[in-house]
């Protein structure tokens, strides 16, 4: 079966490297799409363990919107008599273009599922059983059913933070830092615990999202079997941040989370007497405006703090004046566009 995994633009190859990791499947990749060709078996895993999607679509189509074929999947599999339907319409500027084009393609989608079915489309356009995604990337349109909803909008965020992120950006800073399985993780002003938790989940093989998934509704994807974790893999990852908010917002969603993240309500310059050194493999800071005064200090607990060769990763405002220390050296500067702004991304390895 073929999927379009939707990601936020910057993580196409993450995507990619993502399902290589977890199916042992090369996929293609469009701006903000990834395609791949998957087992049906291996679905359910791909739902419960993908951390850098915002939705995955069973696919229907892709190119010209004017070009293409929805008889291309048998919607006996997805649709029954009792199920209801709605097309919603994503990267078209403009409400009335994309209610138009959502007739539009309504129109086309009833056509031919009459013709496979036994039964007329039923539209729900506020709650539907089933959602069918128009995607349009800035190229091409890509349409899909969407097979679990909003992935990227994790369960355990219940208590989030202004300055913090969804769980795929998340995902996509941490494994900018170049965290291996079994390293050793701290994640300094935690906010809500988001990074410190999407770390953990990657280091424990855990479950990010679980069950029921919108598929399950399917006719055709009733009878798959679960995905189901033997034993998380042990790890050791500690959030921590100054803040009686973020500490509180943080240790609930930890709870919620169920990974086994240490937060604590440290500050910053006594770092160096409640960890051991050169303890750490890896350090994440998400650094805020009113924390860049800070950054000597954030290099000498670093120094103490990382084993040889550890790195640490600063995640801040694009346009934030980094001074590296000589301590350390740059193995990578980026930026991630989100929104408006942009992330900046400074990697230094210790010498």
């Amino acid at each position: 079966m073929k999927l379009f995994t939707l990601v936020h633009k910057g993580l196409e190859e993450l995507a990619k490297q993502e399902v290589k990791e977890l199916l042992n499947v090369d996929s293609e990749s469009f701006s903000q799409v990834v395609s791949s060709d998957i087992e049906k078996k291996d679905l359910f895993k791909y739902l419960s363990r993908n951390q850098s999607s915002k939705r995955v679509l069973l696919s229907v189509d892709n190119g010209k919107i004017e070009d293409m074929d929805y008889s291309s999947i048998n919607w006996k599999d997805v649709l029954s008599k009792e199920l209801t339907m709605k097309v919603t319409v994503e990267g078209v500027s403009g409400s009335e273009k994309r209610i138009d084009l959502a007739k539009q393609v309504m129109g086309k989608l009833s056509s031919i599922i009459g013709k496979q079915c036994d039964f007329d489309v039923k539209i729900n356009l506020k709650k539907p059983d089933i959602e069918v995604m128009v995607f349009f990337n800035g190229k091409k349109y890509f349409i899909g059913v969407d097979l679990a909803g909003e992935l990227n909008d994790r369960a355990y965020r219940l208590f989030p933070h202004q300055a913090s992120f969804k769980g795929d950006l998340a995902y996509y800073f941490l494994r900018k830092s170049g965290i291996q399985k079994g390293e050793k993780v701290l994640v300094g002003y935690m906010k809500d615990g988001t990074l410190a938790i999407e770390a953990s989940l990657y280091l424990e093989n855990s479950m990010v999202s679980s069950p029921p998934f919108v598929v399950e509704k399917m006719p055709g994807f009733q009878n798959l079997a679960k995905y189901e974790l033997k034993q998380n893999e042990p790890n050791t990852v500690i959030a921590f941040d100054s803040g009686v908010q973020s500490f509180i917002a943080a240790r609930k969603n930890v709870k919620i989370s169920k990974t086994n993240v240490q937060v604590k309500k440290w500050a910053l310059d006594e770092l160096d007497t409640v960890c051991d050194e050169k303890s750490f493999d890896r350090l994440i800071f998400h650094i805020t405006s009113k924390d860049e005064v800070k950054l000597n200090e954030i290099y000498y607990q670093a120094k103490n703090l990382l084993k040889p060769k550890g790195t640490i990763l600063l995640i801040g405002r694009e346009h934030w004046e980094v001074s590296l220390s000589e301590k350390f050296v740059l193995k990578e500067h980026s930026k991630l566009v989100h929104g408006n702004g942009a992330y900046g991304l400074w990697l230094l390895e210790k010498k």
